[in-house]
């Protein structure tokens, strides 16, 4: 059986599927504007319940595959350490992917801008589709005139532009063409731009 975890974003994806990339179960949840934690609460409770739902224990998890960037330093820290401790305890394996590689995974060849939520208003983590994983931080204007995948083209560079949540299908169906990592050197992906406090400028 193949566990599911997404953690990039503020929602919270787990699903539960066969060896083979069937789903059995899955879990959603969407927090509300201001609620913080979700991950943190949710995660290995909603696991639970969707084995006890399926029947299943634990140990019969032989796979994990998660979003292991980019995205929320927090979310991505969460789901990560959570994998790594079912890991460690089931000898499964982990299999991490970058959510630019999923979306590419859609597009076969068509090239065009995957785009991810940045760390601050107004800039994403982009990538080309046949190079997902050269991912950059990209301030909306610079998208201006450019084919995004999803949509057509940014016309302005006040265009907001949401990307749709990954497919946990397309998570599972990538990461069964692919090895498992080294446990305990695996760490999230995760980059902002360096930006030194004013008061060291100073100095």
């Amino acid at each position: 059986m193949i566990l599911v975890i997404d953690t990039s974003l503020s929602a919270l994806r787990i699903g539960l599927f066969s060896d083979e990339g069937k789903e059995l179960t899955s879990y959603y949840y969407t927090p509300e504007p201001n609620e913080r934690g979700i991950h943190d609460k949710l995660l290995a409770e909603q696991t639970k319940a969707l084995l006890t739902f399926l029947g299943a224990k634990a140990k019969e998890i032989t796979k994990i595959t998660l979003i292991n960037g980019p995205g929320s330093f927090t979310g991505l820290r969460i789901g990560l350490a959570f994998a790594k401790g079912l890991a460690f305890a089931n000898g499964c394996s982990i299999i991490p992917l970058t959510a630019h590689e999923v979306m590419a995974s859609e597009y076969n060849g068509e090239e065009c801008y995957l785009l991810y939520p940045g760390y601050e208003k107004g800039s994403y983590y982009a990538a080309s589709s046949t190079s997902p994983n050269d991912i950059s931080i990209i301030k909306r204007a610079e998208l201006v005139g450019k084919k995004v995948a999803g949509e057509a083209t940014i016309t302005n560079e006040f265009e907001e532009f949401i990307p749709l949540p990954l497919s946990l299908e397309d998570i599972v169906s990538l990461a069964l063409t692919k090895e498992g990592s080294d446990i305990s050197s695996l760490e999230p992906f995760y980059f902002a731009e360096f930006k030194p406090h004013p008061a060291a400028l100073q100095n």
